[in-house]
């Protein structure tokens, strides 16, 4: 099987930081992409780049923009490619086959640009991308279609890439392809790794993530399955579907966090008021904390904390092993 190359074979074509005021600027060096502007974008955005044997590197910085690739599109020169980007600060939102992620600063997402997405940068965003051929990832053993859309959490290994790999712009065409060769490395043992993962349970991957994200922000009145599942980009249906038949559903899962939580702040500090407990455990109002006691517990949160204190905590301390 030919391995696919970039245009200029052992060349290694570099443009230097660039900085762009307009959205023809912009569309000038992003030509496989069409560019809109997105509220008062574009803003403060540079750009650089290179181009080597067998990889693409672009340093974006700015936002305001949304970039967008059609179905007619998905056959030209850089349909044959996969992106690797990784999101340094600032926020992307990207929409694919009907589904939103959101990307905030610290995450990778991989697209496959041989399918249409619109890719949203936020004002003050700042990415490093990479471009690789598909071929050449796949002649590694990697599903590109099981990692397309893939999002996780950068690690020692992306911030290495996003270190290497503007240093190519400085050195002389041969040390920059010895470069980018140990960068493409890099990049296929990053993606083996996480094609490996992909390939796991994906529904028990994804429940651990929604019981991480509750773990993290149930104390956040607005967090919700809805909320969840666009931090997740999966649709509410799916994620209902994740938790059907088991012990508890999303809603509930949270709305027992928060009652938990709850119990210790009644129990800790006397001299909460009942409105601040609500506020401190996600439950947000008075009545809503009275509402979700009676419906989980059968009894008041004042008569929970009287209680509790009456038998010594014991009320809480089971409620925690439970």
């Amino acid at each position: 099987m030919s391995e696919t190359r970039f245009p200029g074979g052992a060349t290694l074509r570099a443009r230097r930081n660039r900085r762009l005021s307009s959205v023809h600027d912009v569309a000038e060096v992003t030509p496989g992409w069409r560019v809109t502007p997105v509220g008062n974008g574009p803003r403060n955005t540079t750009f650089e780049n290179w181009i080597g044997r067998r990889l693409r590197y672009t340093g974006l910085t700015g936002g305001g923009i949304a970039y967008t690739r059609d179905a007619a599109d998905v056959n030209d020169e850089y349909g044959h490619l996969l992106q690797l980007g990784i999101l340094h600060s600032g926020r992307v939102t990207v929409t694919r086959e009907g589904r939103t992620m959101i990307g905030e600063a610290g995450t990778v997402i991989v697209l496959r640009v041989d399918t249409p997405y619109e890719t949203i940068t936020d004002a003050g965003s700042a990415l490093t991308l990479l471009y690789v051929p598909i071929d050449q990832v796949e002649a590694r053993g990697i599903d590109t279609r099981r990692m397309n859309g893939q999002i996780w959490q950068a690690g020692p290994i992306e911030a290495a890439i996003t270190e290497i790999a503007p240093r190519a712009l400085d050195l002389d065409e041969q040390d920059g392809l010895i470069l980018e060769g140990g960068l493409f490395e890099l990049v296929i043992g990053l993606l083996a790794r996480h094609d490996d993962a992909a390939g796991e349970d994906v529904a028990a991957q994804t429940r651990n993530r929604v019981l991480a994200i509750i773990e993290e922000s149930y104390t956040q009145v607005d967090l919700d399955a809805a909320t969840i599942a666009r931090r997740l980009g999966v649709s509410r249906r799916y994620l209902y579907t994740l938790f059907e038949g088991r012990d508890a559903s999303v809603a509930a899962l949270i709305r027992n966090r928060r009652v938990t939580h709850a119990e210790k702040l009644l129990v800790d500090d006397t001299d909460l008021s009942l409105r601040r407990v609500a506020q401190l455990s996600g439950l947000g109002s008075e009545d809503r904390l009275l509402r979700t006691f009676k419906t989980v517990l059968g009894i008041s949160p004042s008569a929970y904390r009287r209680q509790a204190h009456i038998d010594g905590g014991e009320a809480i301390l089971a409620r925690e092993v439970r």
